[in-house]
Protein backbone atom coordinates (compact mmCIF):
# COMPACT_ATOMS: atom_id res chain seq x y z
CA UNK A 1 0.00 0.00 0.00
CA UNK A 2 1.60 3.04 -0.75
CA UNK A 3 -1.40 6.06 0.42
CA UNK A 4 -1.26 9.68 -0.17
CA UNK A 5 -2.99 12.24 1.52
CA UNK A 6 -3.92 15.60 0.70
CA UNK A 7 -4.23 17.83 3.67
CA UNK A 8 -4.88 21.78 4.26
CA UNK A 9 -3.70 23.68 7.55
CA UNK A 10 -3.09 21.68 10.19
CA UNK A 11 -4.24 24.47 12.20
CA UNK A 12 -7.45 25.30 11.42
CA UNK A 13 -8.75 22.21 9.38
CA UNK A 14 -10.19 19.39 11.33
CA UNK A 15 -11.32 17.67 8.10
CA UNK A 16 -7.81 17.67 7.24
CA UNK A 17 -6.64 16.22 11.07
CA UNK A 18 -8.90 13.70 11.54
CA UNK A 19 -7.37 10.85 8.97
CA UNK A 20 -4.21 12.73 9.40
CA UNK A 21 -4.04 11.57 13.23
CA UNK A 22 -5.49 8.36 12.67
CA UNK A 23 -3.08 7.03 10.50
CA UNK A 24 0.03 8.43 12.65
CA UNK A 25 -1.68 7.06 15.46
CA UNK A 26 -1.88 3.81 13.68
CA UNK A 27 1.30 4.08 12.52
CA UNK A 28 0.01 3.52 8.75
CA UNK A 29 2.72 4.71 6.26
CA UNK A 30 1.47 7.82 4.38
CA UNK A 31 2.82 10.36 1.99
CA UNK A 32 1.40 13.73 3.47
CA UNK A 33 0.53 16.35 0.83
CA UNK A 34 -0.08 19.64 2.45
CA UNK A 35 -2.05 22.01 0.23
CA UNK A 36 -2.21 25.80 1.16
CA UNK A 37 -5.36 27.64 1.96
CA UNK A 38 -4.75 30.19 -0.24
CA UNK A 39 -8.18 30.54 -1.46
CA UNK A 40 -11.41 29.04 -1.88
CA UNK A 41 -12.36 30.50 -5.31
CA UNK A 42 -12.10 27.82 -8.02
CA UNK A 43 -9.43 29.74 -9.76
CA UNK A 44 -7.32 29.88 -6.45
CA UNK A 45 -4.18 27.49 -6.27
CA UNK A 46 -5.72 25.33 -3.83
CA UNK A 47 -8.45 24.71 -5.76
CA UNK A 48 -6.94 24.20 -9.13
CA UNK A 49 -4.31 21.82 -7.00
CA UNK A 50 -7.04 19.72 -5.57
CA UNK A 51 -9.48 19.50 -8.79
CA UNK A 52 -5.98 18.16 -10.69
CA UNK A 53 -6.61 15.41 -7.64
CA UNK A 54 -10.52 14.86 -7.07
CA UNK A 55 -13.71 16.12 -8.44
CA UNK A 56 -14.52 17.16 -4.87
CA UNK A 57 -11.69 20.00 -4.61
CA UNK A 58 -11.53 19.37 -1.29
CA UNK A 59 -9.46 18.01 1.59
CA UNK A 60 -8.88 15.78 2.44
CA UNK A 61 -7.77 13.27 -0.01
CA UNK A 62 -6.56 9.60 0.71
CA UNK A 63 -5.09 8.22 -2.84
CA UNK A 64 -4.81 4.24 -3.08
CA UNK A 65 -3.13 3.72 -6.47
CA UNK A 66 -6.17 4.43 -8.67
CA UNK A 67 -8.52 4.87 -6.10
CA UNK A 68 -9.88 8.29 -4.88
CA UNK A 69 -11.68 8.98 -1.34
CA UNK A 70 -13.05 11.96 -0.18
CA UNK A 71 -14.32 12.78 3.20
CA UNK A 72 -12.47 12.47 6.59
CA UNK A 73 -15.02 9.85 7.77
CA UNK A 74 -14.93 7.83 4.14
CA UNK A 75 -11.04 7.89 4.31
CA UNK A 76 -11.57 6.42 8.26
CA UNK A 77 -13.83 3.75 7.29
CA UNK A 78 -11.67 2.78 4.53
CA UNK A 79 -8.67 2.48 6.37
CA UNK A 80 -10.91 0.36 9.02
CA UNK A 81 -11.45 -2.55 6.41
CA UNK A 82 -7.69 -2.30 5.22
CA UNK A 83 -6.13 -2.53 8.34
CA UNK A 84 -8.65 -5.08 10.07
CA UNK A 85 -5.49 -5.79 12.10
CA UNK A 86 -4.84 -2.58 13.67
CA UNK A 87 -8.54 -2.03 15.27
CA UNK A 88 -9.23 1.44 14.14
CA UNK A 89 -13.05 -0.05 15.64
CA UNK A 90 -13.95 -1.76 18.59
CA UNK A 91 -14.38 -5.52 17.92
CA UNK A 92 -17.55 -5.76 19.73
CA UNK A 93 -20.50 -5.18 17.84
CA UNK A 94 -22.71 -2.91 20.73
CA UNK A 95 -18.84 -1.07 21.41
CA UNK A 96 -18.13 -0.93 17.76
CA UNK A 97 -22.25 0.83 17.11
CA UNK A 98 -21.92 3.02 19.58
CA UNK A 99 -18.44 4.75 18.26
CA UNK A 100 -19.89 4.60 14.76
CA UNK A 101 -22.78 6.63 16.71
CA UNK A 102 -20.22 9.15 18.36
CA UNK A 103 -17.75 9.50 14.85
CA UNK A 104 -21.19 10.31 12.91
CA UNK A 105 -22.11 12.82 15.71
CA UNK A 106 -19.02 14.62 15.81
CA UNK A 107 -18.41 14.22 12.15
CA UNK A 108 -21.61 16.43 11.50
CA UNK A 109 -23.47 17.58 14.54
CA UNK A 110 -22.63 20.11 16.89
CA UNK A 111 -22.90 23.03 14.37
CA UNK A 112 -22.93 25.41 17.32
CA UNK A 113 -19.44 24.68 18.03
CA UNK A 114 -18.05 24.49 14.76
CA UNK A 115 -19.73 28.29 14.03
CA UNK A 116 -18.59 30.11 16.80
CA UNK A 117 -15.07 28.08 17.98
CA UNK A 118 -13.67 26.97 14.69
CA UNK A 119 -10.14 24.71 15.44
CA UNK A 120 -7.35 27.48 16.42
CA UNK A 121 -5.17 25.14 17.80
CA UNK A 122 -1.79 27.63 18.16
CA UNK A 123 -4.64 30.52 19.48
CA UNK A 124 -5.82 30.86 23.20
CA UNK A 125 -8.64 33.28 23.15
CA UNK A 126 -9.81 32.67 27.00
CA UNK A 127 -11.34 36.01 27.13
CA UNK A 128 -13.46 35.65 23.77
CA UNK A 129 -14.29 32.15 24.57
CA UNK A 130 -16.20 33.84 27.54
CA UNK A 131 -18.16 35.95 25.77
CA UNK A 132 -19.07 33.35 23.39
CA UNK A 133 -20.40 31.13 25.86
CA UNK A 134 -22.59 33.76 27.81
CA UNK A 135 -23.93 35.30 24.55
CA UNK A 136 -24.52 32.01 22.30
CA UNK A 137 -26.32 29.71 25.11
CA UNK A 138 -26.37 27.03 21.96
CA UNK A 139 -22.66 26.82 22.07
CA UNK A 140 -23.20 26.21 25.75
CA UNK A 141 -26.06 23.36 26.03
CA UNK A 142 -23.31 21.22 23.02
CA UNK A 143 -20.39 21.41 24.95
CA UNK A 144 -22.11 20.56 27.90
CA UNK A 145 -23.91 17.88 26.13
CA UNK A 146 -20.78 16.80 24.83
CA UNK A 147 -19.26 16.58 28.27
CA UNK A 148 -21.88 14.87 29.70
CA UNK A 149 -21.63 11.72 26.68
CA UNK A 150 -17.86 11.48 26.83
CA UNK A 151 -18.11 11.56 30.82
CA UNK A 152 -20.91 8.71 30.80
CA UNK A 153 -19.02 6.69 28.54
CA UNK A 154 -15.97 6.44 30.63
CA UNK A 155 -18.01 5.42 33.93
CA UNK A 156 -20.62 3.50 32.77
CA UNK A 157 -21.90 -0.20 31.17
CA UNK A 158 -25.14 1.33 30.41
CA UNK A 159 -25.12 3.35 27.40
CA UNK A 160 -27.25 5.42 26.14
CA UNK A 161 -27.08 7.40 22.49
Amino acid sequence: MNYTLYIGNKNYSTWSMRPWVVMRYFDIPFNEKLVKFDSFNDDSLFKKTMFSVSKYGTVPILIDEDLVISDSLAICEYLAEKHHDLALWPADPKKRAIARSLVAKMHSGFQAIRTYLPMNIEAEFPQIGQIILRDHLEVKKEIMFLDDLLSSLLTSKKIKL
